[in-house]
């Protein structure tokens, strides 16, 4: 479907009546009623009336992904990217040397 809807755009665009720009603002007027109608009939299916708290265990569940996402978002490159091989080979010694020079 989606390649007719690309197919379709590209024959309207060799009509030289609209630009790119107001095919693209056609596609965006689009994109946002099929949103708004999402929206609707997620509200019908719901039953809910506009001011009623969320159920808790709603809250519980948004709660929980956002926090097990925002842990994803943050840990994930440090594991993903950190030195790994070193649990491979531990470390058997380490020298620390400080040296303070003055001027001689």
């Amino acid at each position: 479907m989606k390649y007719v809807a690309q197919l379709c755009a590209g024959v309207g665009l060799a009509n030289p009546r609209l630009g790119l720009s107001q095919w693209m603002k056609f596609e965006d007027i689009y994109t946002h009623l099929f949103l708004a109608r999402c929206e609707i009939h997620f509200k019908k299916d719901e039953a809910t009336l506009p001011g009623q708290p969320q159920p808790l265990w709603r809250k519980i569940l948004v709660g929980a992904a956002a926090f097990a996402g925002l842990c994803v978002l943050i840990w994930f490159p440090l594991l993903l990217f950190s030195n790994t091989s070193s649990f491979d080979r531990p470390v058997k010694e380490v020298r620390c040397a400080r040296c303070v020079h003055f001027l001689s």
